[in-house]
């Protein structure tokens, strides 16, 4: 199993590999709508007040430790925001992740098509893919820390 996701999300592929059944994918599809009304019933900003609030926001344990910003800072209120329709938020808050959630969702659409045995020519990728993307985050990470003007764009805020 660990090896159809690395082979998956790689781009390598075999002739013997297994196609996923429909079943996952529609398992996947309700997960994600049940994840995505979890954000939109909860409260925009975790500044709302309320005990609920305070346990879904977890703090970020690398940033209380460190006083660093890892890549995922302010990922969950960037979701949130982008559930509820704030598309200023999400930038604001995490400026990588609305490029990872367009490349998650192109990997989401493409797994679709494999489970219900559609091959798309369009779902080439090549291996080298996965290291650049691997970069890009170390990047980030790095750049989000360098206390000078345009890098500090990059902390959430």
């Amino acid at each position: 199993m660990r090896l159809f996701f690395i082979r998956c999300f790689a781009g390598i592929k075999k002739a013997t590999e297994r196609i996923p059944s429909p079943l996952r994918f529609i398992l996947l599809t309700f997960l994600l709508a049940f994840g995505w009304a979890v954000l939109y019933f909860f409260p925009n900003t975790p500044q709302s007040g309320g005990s609920i609030v305070k346990c879904f926001y977890v703090p970020c344990v690398f940033h209380k430790i460190t006083g660093f910003y890892c890549p995922g800072c302010g990922s969950t209120r960037s979701l949130t925001a982008l559930v509820h329709g704030d598309i200023f938020l999400v930038w604001r808050y995490n400026k990588l992740l609305p490029f990872l959630l367009l490349y998650l969702f192109y990997r989401y659409i493409c797994y679709g098509f494999r489970c219900f045995g559609v091959h798309i020519r369009a779902e080439f990728e090549p291996p080298w893919a996965l290291w650049t993307l691997v970069g890009v985050i170390i990047m980030f990470w790095i750049f989000r820390n360098i206390p000078c003007y345009p890098f500090t764009l990059l902390a959430p805020q």
